[in-house]
Parts: structure tokens; C-alpha cells; sequence
């Protein structure tokens, strides 16, 4: 049964949440930049960790939290949106998988099971101490913000250094706030993917998996012995006993596979689809 639709979506929707967090990463930037230059400095050119200097920062960071909170509507309705069309394709799989509806019934305790993971109600608004809430909130990044020109503040570095540095770090691919986005939503799409799936497996009954997925330089051994394998659901289950680096410890194997940062999923299958791909390879996979 043919997932490539739903990873290329996953794939695209990842891209998109990170290039509009670059964007604010870009506002953010010149904000710090303007905050730095005002600060006062020895007759050596190094910061002074002064009452006025600790005034600016105070200030920078009270309007950087602002700005973050005035763009968080925005990517929060952008991260329910795709995860809402992401639920969608998952129905439309499902259904190709049993050959009919899954009925209305199920869809709505899969959907509410989602929304409940997701933070949302059924509209989209985001609700306090939800994933996406938590997610998309300022305290984290101004608090790593804060902390950097803090330090430099104390250890006296020279301004000219300590602007260059800032600007070179808000630059790279990964800055304070992409980071951030990277560290808590790297598979975010991945793992509401995983749990869509396990949700309907478990209200239709379904018993056997694909482990889904291609494999890099980088992919671990725990999923490079799996990918593209047929399992059933009490051979997955007993994953959680073993041992691998990467792994997170008394999750549902089922929504995490090979723990942090896996790309890798499972692409629930009828008993007969199963038996077919076990048939051209010999019986189901093993692997415990």
C-alpha cells in the first residue's frame, strides 16, 4: 500500500515550518544587533556587566518575547493546518487499506485522539500547555537569548567581538531560534503521522505494519535491520525490550520506531496485504 503521498507531504510541511522560522529568526536578529550596539563598553572596546547594560538586555528581551508571541498565532494555525490534511491522507490510506469507509464513528475518535496530542480544538485554537502551545512559546528562546549575551556581559567580552559572533550564529542554518524548532519539532510531522496510524490501526483492527522508510549514512542499525520489513503488532511490541542508542525509553514503539530524530514509520496493512509481502519473502520478519 502506496504512503509516498503522505511522506512527501510530511517532507514538504517540515520545509515550510522551518523557512517561516528563519524568517522570524531574521526579525529577531536585527533586533539583537540594534540592542548590542547600544551597549556600553570600557575604553578597551569590552562590554561592561553595568546597571545599564543589564537595562538593555531587559528591554531587548521583553520586546523579543513580544515578537515571538505576535507570530505564534501564525505558526501554530500553520502547524494544525498541515497536521489536519496530514490526518486527512491518513484517512484516505486507511480506506484504501480495508477497501471501504472507515466510517464516521471511527474517524471522529481518531481525529479527537489527535487534536487531543496536538493541543487544539476541533477550529485550531491552540490551548494552554498543549503541545503547540508549549511548542511555539517565547520563554524557551528568550531565556537562551538572554543567557548568551549574559555571559558575555560578565566575562567582558569586546562589543565588536561578541556583535560579530551574534550575527554569525543567527546566520548559520540551525540560530537560537531554528534550534529551538529543530531540538522540539524535527519530526513533528513524523510522529503525529505515527500516531494518526496507530490510532486507526487500533479501531480497525489491524495487526501488521510495514516498517516505512529509506535509509542514510547516518540511519541506525535498529532501523536499517527493519525498513521496508512487514511485522505484526505483537512482534513490534516486543522492540520495547531491547537496547539501542537513539531509543526513548517507555514510549509507544509504535509513535517513536527508532526514537530521537527517526524518520522512519509504520504503515499499517491488512492481514492479506501482509500475508502477500510475507509470501514473496519467505513469512513475516522476525526480529526480536
Amino acid at each position: 500500500m502506496n504512503d509516498k503521498e503522505r511522506v512527501e507531504f510530511f517532507i514538504k510541511s517540515q520545509k515550510e515550518l522551518f523557512d517561516a522560522v528563519k524568517k522570524m529568526e531574521g526579525r529577531l536578529g536585527v533586533l539583537i544587533l540594534r540592542a548590542i550596539a547600544k551597549m556600553e563598553t570600557d575604553q578597551n572596546g569590552a562590554l561592561k556587566n553595568n546597571g545599564a547594560n543589564i537595562k538593555i538586555v531587559t528591554r531587548l528581551l521583553r520586546l523579543l518575547g513580544s515578537s515571538i508571541d505576535a507570530s505564534r498565532s501564525a505558526i501554530g494555525r500553520r502547524i494544525f493546518d498541515s497536521i489536519k490534511t496530514l490526518f486527512n491522507l491518513n484517512t484516505a490510506y486507511f480506506e484504501r487499506v480495508i477497501g471501504k469507509t472507515v466510517g464516521e464513528k471511527i474517524e471522529n475518535r481518531a481525529l479527537a485522539a489527535m487534536l487531543k496530542s496536538l493541543g487544539t480544538t476541533t477550529e485550531g485554537t491552540i490551548l494552554k500547555g498543549g503541545y503547540i502551545d508549549v511548542l511555539t512559546s517565547s520563554q524557551a528562546i528568550v531565556k537562551n537569548v538572554g543567557l548568551v549575551i549574559i555571559n558575555a556581559l560578565k566575562k567582558g567580552q569586546p562589543l565588536i567581538d561578541f556583535a560579530k559572533d551574534f550575527k554569525v550564529a543567527m546566520g548559520r542554518t540551525l540560530g537560537i531560534v531554528a534550534r529551538h524548532y529543530y531540538t522540539k519539532a524535527f519530526t513533528l510531522y513524523q510522529t503525529f503521522d505515527r500516531t494518526i496510524q496507530a490510532k486507526y490501526a487500533d479501531e480497525l483492527g489491524l495487526k501488521y505494519a510495514i516498517y516505512s522508510g529509506t535509509l542514510k549514512s547516518n540511519t541506525r542499525d535498529f532501523c536499517a535491520a527493519r525498513v521496508n520489513n512487514v511485522y505484526d503488532s505483537n512482534e513490534i511490541k516486543n522492540w520495547a525490550r531491547q537496547k539501542w542508542i537513539g531509543k526513548i525509553e517507555g514510549s509507544d514503539i509504535r509513535t517513536t520506531c527508532g526514537g530521537y530524530n527517526c524518520r522512519h514509520h509504520l504503515s499499517w496493512v491488512s492481514k492479506e496485504l501482509a500475508n502477500v509481502i510475507a509470501a514473496q519473502r519467505g513469512g513475516l520478519n522476525k526480529y526480536n
